[in-house]
């Protein structure tokens, strides 16, 4: 839940300072261009991470299996990175009807259940082979997490089925709340 509350805290953040800075470059664009720049600005986020999209995941992602990232061993950075490995999105059939527009979007990530099911295999694997009593919990952690960056990174991005999104113009073109939604939904289920 709080995974998801964060996506869509980083979307919404990245429309905003996006929106805001594309004002500025909309006078001489078609609104399809203006659309096209929305969407890319608001998933840049996810594509190409800045420092500002690890520190909103990370307070929200710190835990895996019940332990914290830091107590198995994991850089934050490097898990958020793992995470979102692969990620892209593309955008078709845009078509604008005054104010409001709607466009087919389509993502490619590693999906949230296969990354559980890859972390419960992979630590489950790492009890059953072994985890003795003469190894200290440090020992025990550090497997963990080697074992969960592991999983994490064999999980392959797929793209999903093209989502419907609707975007509003105000001053400039955003996606909607409800389309925001949409999209989290598909990238945590």
């Amino acid at each position: 839940m709080k995974f998801k509350k964060a996506l869509v805290a980083v979307i919404a953040a990245s429309t905003l300072v996006f929106g805001m800075t594309a004002l500025s470059a909309c006078a001489n664009q078609s609104d399809e261009e203006q659309i096209s720049e929305a969407v890319e600005n608001s998933m840049r986020v996810y594509k190409d991470p800045v420092e500002e999209t690890y520190a909103m995941l990370s307070t929200t992602m710190g835990t895996v299996e019940g332990n914290t990232i830091a107590e198995l061993g994991i850089n934050v950075d490097d898990y958020i990175k793992e995470i979102l490995g692969g990620f892209d999105y593309s955008l078709s059939d845009i078509t604008v009807d005054g104010k409001t527009a709607t466009a087919q979007l389509t993502l490619t990530h590693k999906p949230l259940e296969a990354i559980n099911a890859a972390i419960s295999s992979a630590t489950g694997s790492v009890i059953a082979n072994g985890v003795t009593n003469s190894e200290s919990s440090a020992e025990v952690n550090t497997q963990l997490g080697e074992a969960i960056m592991t999983a994490i990174s064999g999980v392959e991005a797929v793209p999903c089925d093209p989502i419907e999104i609707t975007l509003e113009k105000g001053d400039a073109w955003e996606i909607s709340a409800d389309s925001l939604s949409v999209i989290n939904t598909h990238l945590v289920g």
